[in-house]
């Protein structure tokens, strides 16, 4: 679905191997994979794993890792972003909302009509994040991670 990519003065590639241990490291120690319990070997195992239906991306600023993009298709009629993280120096510049405009005209290319994404219920940040982007709540999936932590299921629909 995405493809190697320059996005201002960043580069979006695919994630490599040794991209997993620091990137795991840094989720793990942040909310929301702190605050659910995610570990970070968890996190570098799933960064790692073969999955054909997974694409993994790193966005770049020269050979530091600003953030992690993984995207699961096919889907619901769409790609599903399963992960979405900048880190913490490289937030409130804008470019997640660059990786979703890069995601989204992909996606509208491609002939898809939506985009996925989830976030958790207490994170704030996240949903008002998406919400600036476009995406909708279309669901809320209880108790989808940890009981009494709920997912909400949120839709972007692409215009063709």
């Amino acid at each position: 679905m995405l493809a190697a990519a320059v996005i201002g003065q960043y580069s979006l590639r695919t994630l490599r191997p040794a991209d997993a241990a620091p990137l795991a490291l840094a989720l793990a120690r942040q909310p929301p994979w702190a605050d659910l319990g995610y570990t970070a070997e968890g996190l570098q195992r799933y960064l790692n794993k073969d999955d054909a239906a997974l694409e993994r991306w790193v966005l770049a600023d020269g050979a530091s890792v600003a953030g992690v993009l993984c995207l699961r298709q096919p889907w619901l009629r769409g790609p599903f972003l399963e992960l979405l993280c900048l880190l913490p120096d490289y937030r409130g510049q804008g470019l997640g909302g660059l990786l979703l405009a890069e995601l989204h005209d992909r996606a509208r290319l491609s002939g898809l009509a939506n985009v996925w994404a989830t976030a958790t219920h207490s994170n704030e940040n996240a949903l008002r994040f998406y919400r600036r982007q476009g995406y909708e709540q279309a669901g809320v999936l209880p108790d989808l991670i940890l009981p009494g932590v709920d997912e909400i299921l949120l839709r972007r629909r692409l215009r063709r």
